[in-house]
């Protein structure tokens, strides 16, 4: 395998091979167990529960986005994080109300407090200081549903606003991994004004985008189609099937 750089991602076209050549290298992390090195242990003083962190970046600044996913998952790492969707803007599916394009981050930790604890650590903030300056950009802290997992999602659905009951999408296949009113959301980064979110695992993509397509008809919800890093195509195969 190649060795992976920042500068070697930046070169590359922004299409499924940029996607897959970064999901290679992180495809590790997204497997691996919760981990925590005990050199920053935190405990979890809150729920108990998981939490995800989710990142919008308008359009699709390839460069800034590879510089910083690039180091992203180490930082996390070391708080129990995982890497979960790394999507530029032009290969995300959407549904629905069509809001600006974003490119998306999505990770999972252990705990809300082990999640801050990553986002406000000295390491994080000098790596996220080059994104402070693009107007737009918001991150926000989900918390997880009760026994929620995302272990073999090949895609996650991402709901913004008011979307479609999750019995019907889970009678599909769906898993509910994050459902969160706006008043619950964490901000982090930037103002939040997508209203309510709602975060569904697959283990096909094909189910979700069936189940997106059936059920964001007169949904006044802004849906997404990520796919997870396990879940990345290779580029000949993502042709194949375009």
């Amino acid at each position: 395998m190649r060795q992976f750089s920042t500068q070697q991602v930046t070169q590359c076209d922004l299409d499924y091979g940029f996607l897959y050549n970064i999901a290679r290298k992180l495809q590790h992390t997204v497997n691996a167990p919760w981990s925590n090195s005990g050199e920053n242990d935190v405990s979890d003083g809150g729920s108990g529960r998981e939490a995800y962190w989710l990142m919008l970046v308008p359009g699709a600044d390839r460069t800034r986005l590879a510089q910083y996913a690039a180091e992203l998952p180490r930082l996390q790492a070391v708080h129990g994080g995982r890497f979960l969707v790394l999507a530029p803007a032009p290969l995300i599916e959407r549904f629905g109300h069509n809001g600006e394009a974003h490119s998306v981050m999505l990770s999972a930790f252990p705990s809300s407090t082990q999640l801050r604890a990553w986002w406000e650590s000295q390491a994080h903030r000098r790596l996220a200081s080059g994104f402070r300056g693009i107007a737009g950009t918001v991150a926000v802290a989900l918390e997880a549903e009760s026994g929620a997992s995302d272990a073999d999602a090949k895609a996650v659905a991402a709901f913004f606003g008011p979307g479609p009951s999750p019995a019907l999408l889970e009678a599909e296949g769906a898993r509910a991994l994050a459902l969160v009113r706006e008043r619950s959301v964490l901000r982090l980064h930037g103002d939040w004004i997508h209203g309510d979110v709602a975060l569904y695992g697959w283990s096909s993509s094909g189910d979700a985008r069936r189940s997106l397509l059936n059920f964001s008809s007169g949904q006044r919800a802004r849906g997404l189609l990520l796919p997870t890093l396990p879940g990345v195509r290779p580029p000949d195969r993502a042709r194949a099937a375009a």
